[in-house]
């Protein structure tokens, strides 16, 4: 006998093969976005258990960039499964978060800013999972998941931990990122104008180990002299995403 969570899940397999088959006719466009809004509001039901919530995060990752409209209220949605009491719903977001923003740029910051507050987790399940999220954003689409990164950084309720982890995940990826001349510089004047002037003793030796790191790659290039002190040239912070509250305590 079926029970309300299987006619859930049955509801979402049903859903994204309706969307599926609509896709085949561009006059559906909008019953499609309907069917996508109900893939977001079904893990929020009663009857949603862990099978539900975590197919309905894959789906949200896999048509995320076909619903430009929604994709806000499908951000929100990601959210909620992330903050999920159950491990097994929040590995399962936490893998698919970098999916919403493989096509959609504008949301690698958020993204990336949501993860950096993750790395807060102890679970010895999520830690790789996290640091996994967070190599994709960056690897893919580093300049946007820098200012993601340095949002949280620098927010005024960010925790210790948060800060702390956020920079050894920093330090430990710089070397194995193929950045280019402008991407290390903005970087380097991430550090330099955000981070260097409010930072632990720790935290301060941290930054400059990674600057060094910076110096280190630009002298393998010719004509290298990006890296100079900030007091030398005009001072340029990137658009910066801040959320009205964080997601988490600090």
């Amino acid at each position: 006998m079926e029970t309300d969570a299987d006619e859930v899940l049955k509801e979402l397999y049903n859903i994204m093969t309706k969307i599926s088959e609509n896709k085949k006719n561009s006059d559906n466009a909008e019953q499609n976005a309907a069917l996508f809004r109900k893939i977001l509001e079904l893990p929020r039901s009663q009857s949603a258990d862990s099978r539900s919530k975590r197919l309905a995060s894959q789906f949200v990752g896999r048509l995320f960039k076909d619903f430009p409209e929604d994709q806000p209220a499908a951000f929100e949605a990601m959210v909620d499964l992330v903050e999920d009491d159950d491990l097994n719903v929040r590995k399962q977001a936490i893998s698919d978060l970098p999916k919403l923003c493989k096509d959609v740029p504008v949301y690698v910051a958020k993204v990336t800013d949501l993860l950096v507050q993750m790395l807060q987790s102890d679970d010895p399940q999520e830690q790789p999972l996290v640091n996994n999220a967070l190599s994709q954003t960056l690897t893919g689409h580093p300049a946007e998941a820098l200012t993601g990164l340095f949002n949280q950084l620098t927010h005024e309720e960010a925790s210790d931990l948060t800060r702390e982890r956020a920079l050894r995940f920093l330090t430990a990826k710089l070397a194995h990122l193929a950045l280019t001349p402008p991407q290390e510089e903005l970087l380097s004047r991430l550090l330099i104008d955000e981070l260097l002037y409010d930072v632990s003793e720790d935290e301060f030796t941290t930054a400059v180990n990674l600057l060094a790191g910076l110096a280190a790659c630009a002298e393998q290039r010719a004509g290298s002299a990006w890296l100079t002190p900030s007091a030398s040239r005009p001072t340029w912070r990137p658009p910066l995403i801040r959320p009205a509250q964080p997601m988490w305590p600090a």
